[in-house]
């Protein structure tokens, strides 16, 4: 995967690609999850606009859930960790909690997570699933500029 998205073999304009560059969880790479998501947000949505048709929402939604800090695998009970582009957001689940993402040390350079903590609990996984944020959650992510061993568990 890593060898198409360098030579542009993987096209983020079409909707079906979404998941592509979360298939390095699976490797047990995040890191590169990180690597290639920061580099399509900084690269591919601009002030000019993002690639491909938006089709209903769907790219629109794919950058704002990759820079909240997490993407659904639609259909799925799962989330994929990457490192968000936020200080802090907070997202009103429909029974009245709250799901709080607090990014630390978020920054152009830092895209790499160091640490995960959800509800206060050390999160070695580069996944949460749909059981973990029910009811409400806060979700601390700490960022650095160096890749880093967070998340190695694969899916």
């Amino acid at each position: 995967m890593n060898y198409g998205f360098k030579h542009d073999l993987v096209d983020y304009s079409n909707e079906p690609a979404f998941l592509a560059v979360q298939a390095f969880h699976y490797a047990g790479r995040p890191d590169l999850t990180n690597y290639w998501t920061a580099k399509l947000m900084n690269e591919k949505f601009t002030d000019n606009g993002y690639p491909g048709n938006d089709d209903s929402g769907a790219m629109s939604s794919w950058y704002v859930f990759s820079s909240i800090g997490f993407f659904p695998n639609a259909g799925q009970n799962l989330y994929y960790i990457n490192g968000p582009k936020f200080n802090k957001v907070i997202v009103s689940l429909e029974n009245k909690k709250q799901i709080v993402i607090e990014g630390e040390n978020v920054s152009k350079d830092n895209i790499y997570i160091q640490s995960c903590t959800i509800n206060g609990k050390q999160w070695d996984k580069s996944w949460f699933t749909q059981d973990d944020i029910k009811n409400g959650a806060i979700i601390k992510i700490k960022m650095e500029q160096n890749p880093h061993k967070h998340g190695g568990k694969s899916v």
